[in-house]
């Protein structure tokens, strides 16, 4: 009797607990929180002999979805969204002063808040989805890549003084090569310009103020979206499927990034064809097509979207945590492992590249740069293939899909 009295009691505790998960968010995620945390302290993910017992594991994988959502927007998105804010805006700043008083030294600030800028932009390269996407701002911000140097044809007219039209309206309403950090580029990187250019033509200054102020308002709203907006309709869902769709584009988003990285940034300036892993015979490196190769900042791009990419797997409540969430298995520690250390070799690599990559391709100097590529197309196919199976994610179509 009294044993039936106990079980009783548990049963009805059991029930209020349930209800109280059900009707508080705030215990559910302090539930994740101290389920992840008991797994990761206690038992290092190394291997156990029943991972489906733990404490809380139905909890945790019934809202792993939503945890690593809001983790990944209040802890990475939303903030490096709004330093893009902070820097385009401290871009345009720069150009207004610059261009009241257009010597050497601020000529030279301007183009160190353009590598700040430039560097938060290539971050965020794994966030190809949401605003960026559904505005189809993504060229507005850069235009690349640019085989035949639209950059430049596009704005022959307006250097030239033939065409006028040079407002912040009427730039942003011209051709996307003329806009974003792509022509600001052109206007303070490029051999054709120099100081003396915005010394003497006014209407060079007025070309470089507008182009910078209509970036600093596309920066502006693009992290009013993420602050705002966009986040409630990404993490307030009634379906747990839109969910799973949520972490299915930001997974693809990431693999997307290291694709680009891989396939564009490295392997067209390397001569590597189109959808070919292997470097065809006699192929000859391309320093022209490597990204920003007037300013040759291409690596410091590479490497912000590699830690930026890296640290998505990596944070608390990251790719990493939902991996074990989803598959608390001895193959998923080894796969885990296997990342990590990929992940840090490829930028530890890309650290320690003390040259531009466009002057190594102009030498010939190729051996560091396709060790590189192999390294990041290796953590490509781990998370593309064995890393995605092992969480049952699917790839989801964005921005860049097709280019």
């Amino acid at each position: 009797m009294i044993n039936s009295t106990i079980k009783l009691f548990l049963f009805g505790v059991a029930v209020q607990v349930s209800l109280c998960a059900v009707a508080s968010e705030k215990l559910i995620a302090q539930d994740i929180q101290a389920a992840s945390d008991n797994y990761a302290v206690q038992n290092n993910y190394a291997v156990q002999d029943n991972y489906a017992v733990q404490d809380n594991y139905a909890v945790q994988k019934e809202h792993a979805e939503l945890a690593l959502l809001r983790a990944v927007s209040s802890n990475l998105i939303q903030p490096t969204h709004h330093q893009l804010q902070e820097h385009a805006l401290q871009l345009h700043t720069l150009t207004a002063s610059f261009c009241e008083t257009p010597t050497q030294n601020s000529f030279n600030d301007l183009q160190g808040a353009w590598k700040q800028a430039m560097h938060t932009w290539s971050a965020l390269a794994a966030i190809n989805f949401g605003p960026i996407d559904e505005t189809e701002a993504l060229w507005r911000f850069q235009f690349w890549p640019d085989p035949i140097n639209l950059v430049q044809r596009k704005f022959i007219s307006r250097l030239s003084g033939a065409n006028k039209d040079n407002s912040p309206n009427q730039l942003a309403q011209a051709s996307t090569a003329i806009q974003g950090l792509s022509a600001i580029e052109f206007l303070l990187f490029d051999p054709s310009i120099s100081l003396s250019d915005y010394q003497s033509k006014t209407h060079f200054c007025t070309i470089l103020v507008g182009t910078a102020a209509n970036l600093a308002t596309n920066a502006s709203l693009l992290n009013k979206a993420w602050q705002q907006e966009y986040p409630v309709r990404w993490l307030d869902k009634k379906n747990p499927e839109d969910y799973t769709r949520n972490i299915e584009s930001l997974f693809s988003g990431m693999v997307m990034a290291l694709d680009t990285i891989k396939s564009q940034k490295l392997g067209t300036p390397l001569g590597f064809k189109k959808g070919e892993s292997a470097l065809p015979v006699g192929a000859k490196p391309n320093p022209w097509q490597v990204e920003s190769w007037r300013s040759q900042t291409s690596i410091s791009h590479i490497l912000a979207t590699m830690q930026f990419c890296q640290e998505l797997y990596e944070m608390e409540f990251g790719f990493r945590w939902y991996l074990f969430t989803k598959a608390p298995t001895a193959d998923a520690e080894i796969l885990d492992k296997k990342i990590s250390d990929l992940f840090a070799a490829t930028n530890q690599r890309a650290a320690a590249l003390d040259k531009s990559i466009f002057v190594l391709l102009q030498n010939n100097d190729t051996n560091y740069l396709l060790q590189l590529h192999t390294d990041v197309e290796l953590l490509l196919q781990l998370l593309r293939n064995n890393y995605a199976k092992a969480a049952g994610i699917q790839f989801r179509f964005n921005a860049k899909d097709g280019d």
